[in-house]
């Protein structure tokens, strides 16, 4: 009976590792082909697109970067990566399968071969909101999709809040200098839904005004008949 409940023990905790197990990291996601814009002029480039955005890093006396997301059910957990390069300073390329990346303590790390150079990975996006790690020190720009904006109260904002914003033609850049947090988190929305959805709003509020005026003449009305009734009929009632 006992070495038939530890082989239970021994199943169960198979099946629940096997539940919990986040399986972040795909060998042939790591190493799926991606053009990476090398040429960045700050410490940490992102580009959001499509669902998804490209992140190129430079590392300064670092050797490896450690990227995590929010976890299911609050918390933090090891971010999914794919497309994962590294470039050396002297512009030569490796993909994920001459890297080491791996999960680690709720991180997924990724580790170069030396102390400088550059990383990139492509990340995605859920729900038009970036939830960006700080995994470098220095400037952070961060590209909106075409065609959005961060700045409209309730359906947009951007954290940390000291931000510079930079605009050509339809794209808009969000800079921070070097933040002092661990996340930087972008919610963006398409310009074309805001003015839809202000239009949907002020004929709501238009409507809503409109009920009220008419409760408040209904009452009006029911005041002055009830004034003019006879007061032995109002007793009466």
């Amino acid at each position: 009976m006992k070495r038939l409940l530890a082989v239970l023990a021994v199943v169960g905790l198979a099946i629940t590792a096997g539940c919990l197990g986040t399986g972040t990291l795909d060998d042939a996601a790591l190493n799926e082909p991606a053009n990476y814009d090398w040429n960045t002029t700050h410490d940490a480039t992102v580009t959001i697109d499509n669902g998804s955005y490209r992140a190129v890093l430079t590392l300064h006396n670092q050797q490896n970067v450690s990227l995590f997301g929010p976890g299911e059910f609050g918390g933090q957990s090891a971010l999914p990566v794919s497309a994962v390069q590294y470039r050396y300073p002297n512009g030569t390329v490796l993909n994920a399968s001459s890297l080491t990346v791996e999960e680690k303590d709720e991180r997924t790390v990724i580790e170069a071969p030396t102390t400088s150079g550059k990383m990139a990975y492509t990340g995605e996006i859920r729900s038009s909101s970036l939830y960006l790690s700080v995994a470098v020190n220095g400037s952070h720009a961060v590209t909106l999709p075409p065609g959005t904006d961060v700045r409209a109260p309730v359906v947009g904002q951007a954290t940390p809040r000291n931000y510079e914003m930079v605009s050509d033609t339809d794209r808009h850049t969000l800079i921070w200098e070097n933040p002092e947090t661990e996340v930087i988190s972008v919610d963006y929305y398409s310009e074309r839904n805001l003015y839809i959805f202000v239009g949907v709003l002020g004929i709501g509020t238009v409507i809503a005004g409109a009920g009220v005026l008419y409760f408040r003449r209904q009452l009006a009305e029911l005041a002055a008949r009830r004034g003019q009734m006879d007061p032995d009929e109002t007793l009466e009632r």
